[in-house]
């Protein structure tokens, strides 16, 4: 008989546990990033077991990119329908292109009590 081909799970378990060590020493908000990068490569294992001799690294970073482009995809619906009227309304680069605004110049005067008073 054959050797019995490693499954794609076990596969994928052993590249997340070589990076244990990062995992540990990240701060706690990449630390939670890294979890969620964690969870997005499980929840395609499935999937990305049916590829044609995947490797874990290229399945990870195929289902980071299908997870990134879905979140980009649901925040541009959402942000879509904040904008009352989306077919005439400009995006933030376009208002700050078309719209310039002069910045304000305060000069201030310092009294001998430490107290400042505006001169413009």
């Amino acid at each position: 008989m054959g050797k019995a081909v490693e499954s794609f799970w076990v596969a994928l378990e052993e590249v997340i546990n070589r990076w244990s060590g990062f995992d540990r020493a990240l701060r706690k908000p990449d630390h939670e990033a890294f979890e969620e990068l964690i969870c997005t490569f499980r929840s395609y294992a499935s999937e990305l077991s049916n590829a044609t001799n995947p490797t874990a690294f290229e399945a990870m970073v195929l289902s980071l990119a299908i997870g990134q482009q879905k979140r980009i995809r649901d925040l541009e619906q959402k942000l879509k329908a904040m904008q009352p009227d989306s077919a005439a309304a400009l995006s933030v680069q376009e208002a700050k292109e078309t719209i310039p605004i002069e910045p304000k110049t305060v000069i201030l005067k310092a009294t001998r009590g430490g107290e400042q008073t505006r001169l413009n």
